[in-house]
């Protein structure tokens, strides 16, 4: 439709082609030719009519490479040498998405030069950088692209290329405006995570000046308290899927007093701290969102009996400010549903001390069953709570 609305007059043409021109989107190499030979047409016709020399990707704000998905071919040097072409026609470039592979094998490497053109054509203008676990960075290049990008507001990336290499020792990194911090999130590559986070994050907590407006962290495998003692003061939301998060949960919560927000899997071995001043939201995720069945004893031994022990721990600690707990019943959480005898039981407890008990859409668990006893969930839940814990405990 915009397209057909451009040719409506010179006026409309001008305005809605910088909509057009805002999201970008390379979903492979025929995309990727055509739009560089369009890019930089538009530059030689800007520089022809004495413009500004930038053409359409002076609008360009964001831009999503989704390639090699279907090629049969892996990237080439005339790939790269195209990639490069495209990022610079777009001085102004703000948000930029590598989700590029199959999402099946080993990482493979971002070139160097792609990094290196991201620093010198829109390194002051980046806001936003995403990788997934199918091409990545190395430590080297993650530290230069970090340096070269002082107004970065947001960095997500999954895995990192040569896990066994540090990071270089060299000046400080300072980001200034970094508010979102994901590592290792969401696990969808369990094989290819490095097996900590340690390198990156000591490297930016010499000084609590490196990331003076922090606000997120979302991580797998969960790290150390070292983090947390130079920049836990500033978090508002902390959220993990690591299967191990002891012995460093209890502590980095303690580490974190300003923490509003809190999302962790179910686990059986889960360990909190007693109490928190601060929290008001706490979410139970699953481990991985891909579909999970199993027979139902299996079901309730590993996903029914780790949430239920997890909202225990929660119940025992002392939340002041607690307002919402987030079951979010996707992927191996997907069919608690099927229990509503249980979920009805805790929408009671948590109601009782003013705390919303809610799925994944905001819907309450209240009437999740109509009609029931709840006698007889009580029942259900204290035989259920008996055995796994191997002791009684007060009810009501």
């Amino acid at each position: 439709m915009l397209l057909r609305i451009i040719t409506v007059c010179r006026t409309w043409n001008e305005v809605l082609s910088e909509l057009l021109c805002e999201y970008v989107v390379v979903y492979g190499s025929r995309d990727l030719s055509n739009m560089v030979e369009r890019f930089e047409a538009s530059k030689e016709a800007s520089l022809a009519s004495n413009g500004n020399g930038l053409g359409f990707g002076a609008w360009v704000k964001r831009i999503d490479f989704r390639m090699h998905r279907h090629d049969k071919d892996l990237p080439c040097a005339e790939t790269t040498t195209k990639i490069i072409r495209l990022l610079q026609c777009m001085p102004h470039l703000e948000i930029y998405v590598n989700s590029n592979g199959r999402n099946t094998q080993a990482p493979v490497r971002t070139h160097p030069l792609v990094i290196e053109t991201l620093i010198s054509c829109c390194g002051n203008s980046l806001k936003r950088v995403d990788w997934n676990f199918s091409e990545c960075p190395s430590w080297a290049d993650l530290a230069h692209l970090l340096r070269g990008t002082p107004n970065l507001e947001a960095l997500r990336i999954i895995t990192i290329y040569g896990q066994s290499i540090p990071l270089p020792d060299s000046s400080l990194i300072t980001l200034k405006y970094l508010r979102n911090f994901s590592l290792g999130m969401p696990n969808n590559a369990p094989p290819y995570l490095p097996h900590s986070w340690d390198p990156l994050l000591s490297y930016l907590s010499v000084s609590s000046d490196q990331l003076p407006s922090l606000e997120r962290l979302d991580i797998n495998p969960f790290p150390s308290d070292i983090f947390f003692i130079i920049h836990g003061y500033k978090l508002r939301i902390l959220r993990t899927n690591s299967a191990d998060t002891l012995p460093y949960l209890p502590a980095s919560l303690d580490l974190c007093p300003n923490l509003h927000s809190l999302v962790f899997p179910p686990n059986l071995d889960i360990c909190l701290s007693e109490s928190h001043p601060s929290i008001e939201r706490i979410g139970i995720f699953p481990l991985v969102e891909c579909p999970v069945t199993a027979p139902e004893r299996i079901y309730e031994a590993h996903v029914i009996a780790p949430m239920e022990e997890c909202l225990i721990m929660l119940e025992q600690m002392f939340l002041p400010k607690l307002k919402l707990v987030k079951v979010r019943n996707v992927g191996s959480l997907a069919d608690v549903v099927d229990h509503p005898l249980l979920l009805q039981f805790w929408w009671r407890r948590w109601n009782l001390r003013g705390v919303r008990f809610e799925d994944k859409m905001g819907k309450s668990f209240e009437k999740v069953v109509s009609g029931a006893s709840i006698i007889v969930v009580a029942f259900k839940r204290y035989l259920f709570l008996y055995l796994l814990c191997g002791q009684t405990r007060t009810l009501y």
